[in-house]
């Protein structure tokens, strides 16, 4: 995480005997936010490898999953007011990522846990509450449109293991 642009604040460090300061950088609005980045090494060591993430350095990294594979990451990418939600499907080799999803929201994505690959790796599940109640939804890499698992006024969420 680089953090260079952020500002810097003193803070008083109580445990210390003579009342220290200690600097620590604090994001505020309208400031610098941190510039992140996912990393995949290997491991049989070597160098690092940067996943591409996007032009746009202003953004959360909600969730990074590995897929059943072990040769492809899903990296949940949010935007900085929290209203759009962006998975990418990344290659730990090359680091190229390509948007296999994207979810908005007109006031905030609820970020969840709910992302399951199944095990032939050409599909998997994404809940979201795009209708106003938290469903689950089946997608594959193409970015058709999603078929629902369930409907209603009732929320869902998976159990277990996928697959």
């Amino acid at each position: 995480m680089d953090e260079r642009k952020v500002t810097q604040f003193s803070l008083l460090d109580f445990e210390s005997f003579a009342g220290e300061a200690e600097l620590q950088r604090y994001p505020v609005p309208g400031g610098a936010n941190p510039v992140v980045r996912v990393l995949v090494a290997p491991v049989g060591g070597g160098e690092a490898r940067a996943m591409d993430l996007g032009a746009e350095t202003d953004v959360y990294i909600a969730r990074v999953n590995w897929l059943p594979d072990s040769k492809r990451l899903a990296i949940q990418r949010l935007n900085r007011t929290q209203t759009i939600v962006d998975v990418l499907l990344s290659d730990a080799t090359t680091g190229k990522s390509s948007t296999i999803l994207s979810d908005q929201d007109d006031y905030w994505i609820n970020v969840s846990d709910d992302l399951h690959f199944l095990k032939a790796g050409k599909r998997f599940l994404w809940s979201s509450e795009r209708s106003g109640y938290r469903h689950l939804y089946l997608h594959d890499f193409s970015g058709r449109q999603p078929v629902a698992t369930d409907e209603g006024r009732l929320g869902s969420r998976p159990r277990g293991r996928c697959g």
